[in-house]
């Protein structure tokens, strides 16, 4: 078992957030990206155009990337504030931010996903 008291450095959590938000966001990725045609009846069905196709094919990897840039910022600042504030970082509290800022960056891009599907639909 684990020693969750233990000190650790700031750098764990964008070390441990930004790798751990670039598999969600894959895999969050796939799914939408079998699923969600497979629901309407097939691309065509939610737009006819092939731009249509190519504009989500090409804006989801774009929210990719800027939730993995977000989760990184976030990580970096959350992780310097609290070594800056005179609070020593332990692992349960690095284990816990790592946690929420790989949760909000995914659920970031969750919610643009559902924008975006709903824009072209």
């Amino acid at each position: 078992m684990p020693d969750f008291a233990r000190p650790v450095r700031w750098w764990l959590v964008p070390l441990v957030a930004g790798p751990l938000t670039v598999v969600g966001v894959q895999l969050l990725e796939r799914v939408q990206a079998a699923a969600v045609p497979a629901l309407a009846g097939g691309i065509e069905e939610i737009c006819g155009a092939p731009d249509c196709g190519l504009g989500i094919g090409v804006m989801l990897p774009v929210a990719g990337a800027a939730s993995v840039l977000v989760a990184l910022v976030l990580a970096v600042v959350l992780g310097r504030a609290r070594e800056k504030g005179g609070r020593s970082l332990h692992l349960g509290l690095a284990l816990r931010d790592i946690a929420a800022v790989t949760g909000c960056a995914l659920l970031g891009y969750v919610i643009v996903s559902f924008v975006l599907w709903w824009m072209i639909s």
